[in-house]
């Protein structure tokens, strides 16, 4: 379901998604999410090349309640989904830019955009 919400034409929808992963990873204390943070993270890296800014904020937000959930000597397990997810959001930017133009992901472009990374 959150994919589908993630991908659809509206804005609404996608923010609608980042924010239900974020309350799910910041609400599941007790929970072990070792085996969806990596779907999770990539989901939302996706949603940084969106073009919507309220999009990019929400889904800004919710990796870095995702991220939280990781532990620190546990990090580098996780660098295959953040390029993959990375990977995603650049081939939607790629569609859209311009031949010629300077290809640049609008989440990263946000203040502090490296820190949930």
């Amino acid at each position: 379901e959150l994919r589908q919400m993630a991908t659809d034409a509206d804005a609404v929808m996608r923010i609608g998604a980042a924010e239900l992963t974020g309350i799910f990873a910041s609400t599941n204390k007790n929970v072990d999410m070792e085996e969806q943070i990596p779907t999770l993270v990539q989901l939302l890296l996706g949603l940084f090349a969106d073009s919507d800014e309220r999009v990019l904020k929400t889904a800004w937000t919710a990796l870095g309640q995702v991220t939280a959930k990781i532990e620190k000597d546990s990090l580098p397990v996780y660098l295959k989904c953040v390029q993959a997810g990375l990977a995603v959001a650049h081939d939607k930017q790629r569609k859209r830019t311009k031949k010629g133009e300077a290809l640049i992901l609008p989440g990263l472009s946000l203040p502090k955009a490296l820190t949930p990374i």
